[in-house]
């Protein structure tokens, strides 16, 4: 299993195929806890990561956080929830921890499958280039 930091691309890729955690609980074990909203790219460093969270608390929306507006080298993917307790509270967690806290070893194979796959697609399309 890779863990972060990722590259822009492979970001993208993994951003994409766990998508599917959308609407899923935040914490496994809790069946009334909070529902995850989003799986977002975000900055790896942890400065750039805290400001990226605060424009999330601040405007709700990650749709304006484009990776082109963070102009970052490194990136990671979080799991983002709202508290159900205080709905200002925003909880995350990178992707890589999230899936290792619940227990969800098949899930973590799929980030290395993905990456291997996003891996071979462009060494077969620099060789179909050449």
């Amino acid at each position: 299993m890779t863990k972060p930091p990722y590259s822009s691309f492979d970001a993208q890729q993994l951003c994409s195929g766990f998508q599917h955690l959308r609407g899923q609980p935040f914490d496994t074990a809790s069946v009334n806890g909070p529902i995850i909203e989003y799986v977002a790219i975000a900055p790896y460093d942890e400065v750039e990561k805290s400001k990226f969270i605060i424009y999330f608390h601040l405007f709700s929306e990650l749709q304006h956080l484009s990776l082109e507006e963070q102009k970052c080298i490194e990136y990671d993917v979080l799991v983002i929830a709202r508290s159900m307790e205080d709905h200002n509270d925003i909880l995350h967690q990178d992707l890589y921890s999230w899936l290792i806290q619940n227990n969800m070893p098949a899930e973590r194979n799929i980030i290395a499958e993905t990456l291997k796959a996003a891996i071979k697609n462009i060494n077969s399309e620099q060789y179909r280039m050449n």
